[in-house]
């Protein structure tokens, strides 16, 4: 991971606002890191049958103002196949 610093930096020598990245586990879906200049966004519910966080996507407005539309995990236990998935443990964290 890197430091609220170190993205602050990134954004500036580049010129950029934000940046939102995907495909870490976050338990409401969405986070904000960095005084808001990372966006993590994940828009898989209730991840592999095993974790039950919640899922975004992102929305812009005419401005590009960035708004997250949460989405609920439904309330049943989809099948899912152990070797479709990866295995997450204690924490929330994937370990393979």
């Amino acid at each position: 991971r890197f430091g609220a610093d170190v993205v602050k930096k990134f954004c500036d020598d580049n010129d950029l606002d934000l940046v939102v990245r995907a495909h870490e586990c976050v338990m409401d879906g969405f986070e904000r890191f960095a005084g808001g200049h990372l966006a993590t966004v994940f828009s898989a519910p209730y991840y592999c049958g095993q974790v039950p966080n919640s899922a975004a996507i992102l929305c812009l407005d005419r401005a590009l103002r960035v708004r997250p539309m949460l989405l609920q995990p439904a309330n049943i236990s989809p099948v899912v196949e152990e070797d479709d998935c990866l295995t997450v443990c204690e924490g929330g964290a994937v370990c393979n």
